[in-house]
């Protein structure tokens, strides 16, 4: 009687032990692929932090382009606006010459015609 009792304890030792074997497999597994998931996402997590720096490394070289144009466009105004400036100094200057010359076509029409 008490070996049938003991037999039967092992017994149900023994299946919770195939039990404790079957969750432990079962877990070993899925830490396996938890494990597989957390290594992806740090690859993808790398990949995305390389891609952003090089995101930002050709910002900041278009950034530096865009403050070489602007650079550029303020000489470009300079330059017109020097330009303009020296326009209008040479239109006065024209002007009085053709001032000068319809003077002098007045008193060489008058000297004429006294002549």
């Amino acid at each position: 009687s008490k070996m049938t009792t003991t037999q039967g304890k092992v017994d149900t030792l023994e299946e919770k032990q195939a039990e404790l074997m079957n969750a432990t497999s079962s877990f070993n597994s899925k830490m396996t692929t938890t494990q597989e998931k957390v290594e992806t996402l740090e690859e993808k997590q790398a990949e995305l932090i390389n891609g952003a720096s090089s995101f930002n490394s050709k910002m900041t070289t278009t950034q530096e382009k865009v403050e070489t144009l602007e650079e550029k466009q303020a000489e470009l105004v300079n330059a017109t606006s020097s330009y303009n400036s020296k326009m209008t100094t040479t239109q006065g200057k024209v002007d009085t010459l053709e001032e000068k010359q319809a003077e002098l076509m007045n008193a060489t029409s008058s000297f004429n015609s006294k002549m």
